[in-house]
């Protein structure tokens, strides 16, 4: 019978014990604050509002008071000091824990990581200042602009142009998919400005939803992630200003390659968190359970069940 997480066994093999990390005790502590600030402010009747599909506004505004939103950004926006990358995630694995509502940390994800790191990373000293305080204080929540109806896999054959003008550029085209677009007060779209270069024609730029030409749309119906709005957002001529040009030209390529290994690196952490939380609970309901006499987790084929969890949260899928 399984007793608590640690009579799970772990994988033994060479391989598993290379690739294994563990965490140093500050990451413990950092990822402890964040399971105890989720239980005690980001918590409500989240099944009603996954049926319904409603962003919780309310935890956002709580988690820009926090200070989430400035975590590991350079000085100025409330850096939380020694909170390096790694650390980061572990923050993020721990609101996976402790809030419940899975949709909304996998959207404080894209923010910080999709958004907020960008700019600080290749948006100038006069754009950090611009962009980052409305971000980090809860005032704009940003969506990332990147797939296109056309595009799916090949990400960066983008139909979406943005074509030099007197100050600036005409943005034209649309995105889909786009994570908070129906909610957000910006977009950091990627769009063509020499379609003759291929991808590294590409560009970056901060793009407000109220100027003119811009339209998000409603959110789209999903079967999970329900309370993160996810949605299409098209350019109709929408003037950009050259202050508002995040790097060169044709840099876009390279920005955005930077900004999807940083995603793919942390924006799960907080499903692991929650599956962490879903194990520890269902090893609970196997024990206080039982059935003809015994805790359903004596029974084989319960056992074998919550081991492959295990190995799933460990290891990953196969």
């Amino acid at each position: 019978m399984i007793n608590k997480p640690s009579d799970i066994p772990h994988a033994s093999s060479e391989a598993a014990g290379r690739f294994r990390y563990e965490c140093t005790p500050e990451q413990h502590k950092i990822k402890k604050s964040a399971v105890e600030f989720a239980k005690k402010e980001l918590t409500d009747d989240v099944v009603q509002r996954d049926q319904e599909g409603v962003f919780n506004r309310e935890f956002w505004r709580k988690c820009a008071e926090y200070g989430i939103f400035s975590m590991g950004l350079p000085g100025g926006y409330g850096d939380i000091e020694g909170l390096d990358f790694e650390n980061l995630v572990q923050f993020i694995e721990g609101l996976g824990y402790g809030c419940r509502d899975n949709g909304f940390v996998f959207a404080v994800s894209a923010q910080i990581l999709t958004i907020e790191h960008t700019i600080a990373k290749f948006g100038s000293n006069k754009q950090r200042s611009m962009f980052l305080p409305k971000l980090c204080s809860g005032e704009w929540i940003g969506a990332e602009a990147l797939t296109e109806p056309d595009s799916g896999s090949d990400v960066f054959n983008m139909r979406t142009k943005a074509e030099k003008c007197e100050g600036g550029y005409r943005l034209s085209g649309s995105k889909c998919l786009v994570t908070l677009a129906p909610i957000a007060d910006m977009f950091l779209v990627y769009a063509t400005t020499n379609s003759d270069l291929g991808k590294w024609g590409l560009t970056t730029f901060v793009v407000e939803r109220s100027w003119s030409g811009v339209v998000a749309h409603p959110a789209n119906a999903k079967m999970g992630l329900r309370t993160v709005p996810i949605g299409e957002v098209s350019f109709e001529g929408c003037f950009i200003p050259e202050t508002h040009r995040i790097g060169r030209e044709g840099a876009g390529f390279s920005i955005c390659s930077v900004s999807l290994e940083l995603e793919r690196c942390g924006i799960l952490a907080g499903q692991l968190g929650s599956m962490e939380r879903q194990l520890e609970e269902t090893i609970s309901y196997a024990k206080e359970t039982h059935r003809f006499g015994k805790p359903i987790g004596s029974f084989q084929s319960v056992s074998n069940r919550i081991v492959d969890m295990k190995l799933r949260l460990e290891t990953g899928p196969d």
